[in-house]
């Protein structure tokens, strides 16, 4: 079950990528994708289209 403060935390890191100055879109079939830096520096991948939002840690790691 996720609490309120990290359902809080979740919303703030994903605000602030979508406010960020790396934020970009991109249009592609699906909707709209996008992308920013959180406040914490974590990269965050999202897409936006009528049935909603999603977004979620982009990983850039290696193996």
């Amino acid at each position: 079950m996720v609490t309120g403060k990290i359902k809080n935390k979740t919303k703030w890191e994903i605000n602030g990528a979508w406010n960020s100055s790396d934020f970009f879109t991109e249009t592609i079939k699906r909707g709209i994708r996008w992308e920013g830096t959180s406040p914490s520096g974590v990269k965050i991948e999202g897409f936006l289209n009528k049935k909603g939002t999603r977004a979620f840690p982009k990983y850039e790691g290696g193996n």
